[in-house]
């Protein structure tokens, strides 16, 4: 699972609606950058519109929030827990 909050540098304690006000700044930063850095931008890119659909709204945010943390730290350890059964 994707840590939005990390990737994105955004702050785990604002509200939904804030939190789109900064993904829409940082769409337009982007949207400049796409003729220096046009690989990493339309990265980022993609990155911020998933983001706006998780934060879309605060429940939508509270879901999210939860299954991050429900979420291992490491995305291969089920996997290997599978191999140990």
């Amino acid at each position: 699972m994707v840590n939005y909050y990390e990737e994105l540098n955004l702050d785990k304690n604002a509200s939904a609606s804030e939190l789109m006000k900064e993904l829409v700044r940082l769409e337009v930063i982007w949207h400049k950058n796409e003729i220096k850095r046009p690989e990493l931008a339309a990265e980022k890119l993609v990155m911020i519109s998933q983001a706006k659909k998780v934060f879309a709204s605060d429940a939508a945010k509270i879901k999210y929030d939860n299954e991050l943390i429900a979420a291992p730290e490491d995305p291969d350890a089920a996997r290997r827990a599978q191999f140990k059964k």
